[in-house]
């Protein structure tokens, strides 16, 4: 994963970058399209350099579960299985993604999409987009949106633990507080995976409150959520890291109880 902030270290969004005959292309959360490019116009200093959408070209597709090397490898020869590796061709990009189990976003043209999904379709669920977001959450990749954008520096999501922040590259926006952060800093919020005790869906961008919290003092945002198959809503929120082991509630002292669970990877730098 990748992200870029605005001057003050806050992250506009975050994304899985590509290249793709000769071009580069960001995965990106659709509500942030027109506001990433109108972000990153200003850095554009040669004229043959253009952003555009191509939501409409470039389909996006995933596939999860311990066969799928095997499924992908009628489409792309070789499969890679390393974490964030890249296996592609002419027709096809497949890029293997994080978590529980074995799963890989899948790029490719209109035309060549119809023809992956008319035969994996046999072999496999078809499920929806929610489902493969459920499975980001357990992973702990959290993906922002309008309602958080220019919220968080990107320790306070985790991202230079899932491989999304470099401290060695060259100048970016906000590298100055980011790398502060980093090197200099204590960092009071993390992101955290929680489950919310409730059958109606939080939004991203909704607050937690910690039992005890000043009136009115939230501790926590959510990031994203979706459905736990047993019960209630798993989430990703950024959370104050003192009040982790406090009782939380969201959108308040009398809503719904939640509760803080184990990520796939730990907080090394803690």
């Amino acid at each position: 994963m990748n992200g870029f902030c605005n001057k003050k270290g806050r992250m506009i969004a975050n994304f899985r970058l590509f290249t793709y005959q000769q071009n580069y292309f960001l995965s990106i959360k659709n509500d942030l399209v027109d506001l990433s490019i109108e972000h990153l116009q200003n850095y554009i200093l040669r004229a043959h350099v253009a952003i555009q959408d191509v939501s409409e070209q470039l389909i996006h597709l995933g596939l999860s579960g311990s066969d799928s090397p095997a499924l992908l490898a009628e489409f792309i020869k070789t499969i890679n299985e390393e974490v964030d590796s890249v296996s592609h061709n002419d027709d096809y990009i497949a890029i293997r993604v994080a978590g529980p189990q074995t799963r890989y976003e899948i790029f490719c043209s209109l035309e060549h999409a119809k023809t992956l999904w008319e035969k994996l379709s046999q072999k496999v669920d078809v499920i929806d987009a929610s489902s493969w977001d459920y499975l980001n959450i357990q992973a702990g990749l959290p993906y922002i949106d309008s309602h958080t954008s220019g919220e968080f520096v990107p320790q306070m999501v985790n991202m230079e633990l899932i491989n999304g922040v470099s401290f060695t590259k060259g100048c970016f926006t906000g590298q100055e507080i980011v790398a502060r952060m980093h090197y200099l800093g204590k960092l009071k919020k993390r992101c955290y995976k929680i489950h919310i005790a409730t059958e109606e869906q939080p939004k991203a961008g909704d607050k937690l409150f910690a039992e005890n919290a000043r009136a009115g003092q939230n501790t926590g945002t959510l990031i994203m959520t979706e459905k736990n198959p047993d019960s209630g809503y798993d989430a990703l929120a950024v959370i104050q890291i003192a009040d982790t082991e406090s009782k939380l509630f969201l959108n308040g002292a009398d809503g719904p109880t939640v509760t803080v669970k184990e990520l796939p990877y730990s907080f090394d730098s803690e």
